[in-house]
């Protein structure tokens, strides 16, 4: 009971040290304001690369059970041998889907295309896409339906367009059903995606069907296709390399001239896309974490000063009757003032780098996707900043 009246007490008190502190910072603004912006600069630049990392490495990819999702990555050794990851030909995409350890394929590669809109022609991003594309990912069309395989077949003029593409010409529903010409032949409109889909990660205004068979894509050197594929139940992404590397071997003895040489490998589909950004990520953070010691070094000596210079109000305190308890909260206050300052400062620094992180690659910008500040970054910006006040002004 007694140790709960103490805290009770204890507690009770904190309001006034709140106050007391403020007006302690208020007399003190050149170091009040160098640690507001120290707090500010390592809270900002951290939370900012917390988000873009965990839009990256952490969200949830937009596809439907994406565990089982693998880039299948042509390589071929360069001059010191080391292998190098390259996209596929069309000719080895359709002798790997013999391999068993899938459950489905898919294929597409980038275009630019002239779309006629009103009385004037507009090139567009565009997409050839196999129909079995969308099936591996697990989407589906907001409006109208997807290319089907016989779609493919018959070699039809289709068209899907993406839902921002659509917004562009007008949001009509009535869209789907229309023709729109496109590099001078009409499309079929028979589709509208939903919104923010990208096929692997490369926004496109448009997809047309991509003709892949046996009769059109025969042994060759042109490869220019991006193969996702997704793995059976229960089969691992090392098993199904292997099958693969059988298969890219036989066509290299087969066929010498185009494939000899070639090998093949399997990757997650997030690491594929993703993990050649993570090192930087790492550096980063390293970065700001060690500008944000350095600042809390420099904090520390400051406060530590300031401490000295007050050391005979401390002891006159002391022998009026303060309690150490009570000069331990006033500092606890001052620190979480600073705090509070630091990480409102912060968020808003976040913001601006944010936008200075995604400006620096556009590739990072197109794989995160859209990157907001939210509640759990908010919290994580809190925190950082109450730790490193603390660390700042608790070291003396």
């Amino acid at each position: 009971m007694r140790s709960d009246t103490g805290l009770l007490s204890w507690l009770a008190g904190a309001p006034a040290d709140v106050r007391i502190a403020f007006r302690r910072l208020r007399r003190r603004p050149a170091f009040t304001a160098s640690a507001v912006l120290i707090f500010g600069l390592g809270t900002g630049f951290s939370t900012a690369i917390a988000g873009v990392y965990q839009a990256l490495f952490l969200r949830p990819l937009p596809y439907a059970d994406e565990s089982r999702l693998t880039a299948v990555v042509s390589t071929f050794p360069d001059d010191k041998g080391k292998p190098q990851e390259l996209v596929a030909s069309g000719f080895d995409y359709l002798s790997w889907k013999a391999a068993r350890s899938f459950d489905s394929w898919g294929a597409h590669t980038v275009q630019d295309l002239s779309v006629l809109l009103g009385d004037r022609m507009e090139r567009v991003n565009a997409e050839s896409v196999t129909a079995s594309l969308f099936t591996t990912l697990g989407t589906r069309a907001m409006l109208g339906r997807l290319p089907s395989e016989d779609d493919e077949r018959q070699g039809a003029d289709v068209a899907v367009l993406s839902c921002e593409f659509w917004q562009r010409l007008g949001g009509d529903s009535t869209m789907v059903g229309r023709s729109l010409r496109i590099d001078g032949r009409p499309f079929l409109v028979i589709g509208v995606m939903q919104p923010g889909f990208t096929t692997l990660f490369q926004k496109s205004d448009l997809y047309v069907p991509l003709l892949l068979n046996p009769a059109n894509q025969p042994p060759s050197q042109r490869r220019i296709y991006a193969v996702v594929a997704r793995l059976a139940p229960g089969v691992r992404p090392e098993q199904a390399a292997s099958e693969l590397a059988g298969i890219s071997r036989r066509l290299g003895s087969e066929f010498p001239d185009t494939d000899r040489g070639w090998g093949v490998i399997v990757k997650p589909l997030r690491e594929q896309y993703f993990g050649a950004r993570r090192p930087l990520f790492r550096v980063l953070m390293g970065g700001v974490g060690l500008v944000l010691l350095i600042g809390c070094a420099n904090l520390a000596h400051l406060s530590l000063a300031g401490a000295l210079a007050r050391r005979g109000e401390f002891a006159l305190r002391s022998v009026l009757g303060a309690a150490r308890a009570h000069l331990l909260r006033q500092q606890a206050a001052e620190s979480l003032l600073l705090a509070l300052g630091g990480g409102a400062a912060g968020l808003a620094i976040a913001v601006a780098a944010i936008k200075l992180l995604l400006g620096i690659d556009p590739a990072i910008a197109r794989l995160a996707g859209p990157v907001h500040l939210s509640v759990p970054l908010a919290g994580f910006a809190l925190l950082v900043a109450v730790a490193a006040s603390f660390l700042g002004l608790a070291a003396p």
